[in-house]
């Protein structure tokens, strides 16, 4: 049997705070845990002084705005895995960053948060472990009017444990094999968050709900806002206010993408609009995420999830 050499990547979580106390496991190898500022911040002067940059160091490396996030980041996201000794590791590295920030996307499945991992950190925990490897994460936001965010109670994170495995499996499917609808509803959505222009997060925001619910190029309007509604609502009254709402989303989405004005008088809207996309959004793909059977009919054929919808 070839040995193997146990190795995990650590990424401090800035703007995520939890009620949780200790460790949570998300999956069978990934943990929430408290962040260890002054263990990290050794570990990365550590690594450049050992790599022959004695003038470089956490001081140097950070901004002042990323160490600011740093020391605000009071969670870390931890996944453990293993790698063949021997073997170069870089392959299994990006797969584990990419692991973790399929828990940063899962987290905005389950509530409204701006969180964002600081630090990428590679461990190899063979021998007494060192740090190996390094790269910054962060990145800047839109904030619309208004919004509120809140933290993340016990509850959200039994939420989220309970919705890593799907979240998990359509991106690491999506990234390294065939294409997958529900990550790439995932990937638009989560890219929307990470816009600093509020007018390409709300077309991100749409493409999303289009990567879920549209699947042909006939009547595209009319299939976005009437299986929206049909999937999230329930009474008619309920479904013909969502599809209403809908409606005002894909002709503002339109406007955008046509270059027809739409500020002025319409920024109101805009902004109110842009919290009901992200709730819609949000409400959407976790009703996905939650049910087995819905997660694989929305991964299945493109004319099979058609029809589920239709018969809605």
């Amino acid at each position: 049997m070839v040995p193997k050499v146990s190795r995990r990547t650590v990424a401090p979580l800035f703007l995520f705070e939890s009620a949780s106390l200790g460790v949570e496991k998300l999956d069978a190898d990934i943990l929430l845990r408290d962040t260890d500022h002054t263990n990290l911040k050794y570990a990365i002067d550590e690594y450049f002084a050992a790599s022959g940059f004695p003038n470089e160091n956490f001081m140097t490396y950070l901004s002042p705005h990323e160490r600011g996030w740093f020391e605000a980041a009071s969670f870390c996201v931890e996944h453990r895995f293993e790698v063949p000794y021997g073997v170069n590791a870089t392959e299994y590295e990006e797969q584990s960053r990419k692991i973790v920030e399929s828990v940063v996307i899962g987290m905005r499945v389950v509530k409204s948060t701006l969180v964002k991992p600081v630090l990428y950190l590679d461990w190899d925990d063979s021998g007494i472990g060192k740090l190996v490897g390094f790269r910054k994460g962060g990145f800047d936001i839109y904030r619309a009017p208004d919004e509120r965010f809140e933290d993340f109670e016990a509850t959200d994170v039994a939420s989220l444990a309970t919705l890593m495995p799907r979240v998990r499996q359509a991106i690491m499917t999506h990234t390294w094999g065939p294409f997958n609808r529900v990550a790439n509803a995932l990937n638009f959505y989560e890219t929307g968050y990470r816009m600093n222009s509020g007018e390409m997060r709300f077309i991100l925001f749409a493409t999303s709900l289009e990567s879920l619910f549209v699947t042909s190029n006939r009547g595209v309007s009319r299939q976005f806002r009437e299986r929206i509604s049909r999937f999230l609502a329930q009474a008619p009254p309920e479904q013909q206010k969502l599809e209403n709402i809908c409606r005002a989303i894909y002709n503002l989405r339109s406007s955008i993408v046509h270059g027809q004005a739409f500020d002025g008088a319409g920024r109101p809207s805009f902004d109110r609009l842009m919290f009901e996309i992200q709730e819609i959004g949000r409400r959407s793909l976790r009703k996905v995420l939650w049910n087995d059977i819905l997660f694989a009919t929305f991964q299945g054929s493109a004319v099979d999830l058609g029809h589920f919808l239709e018969q809605l």
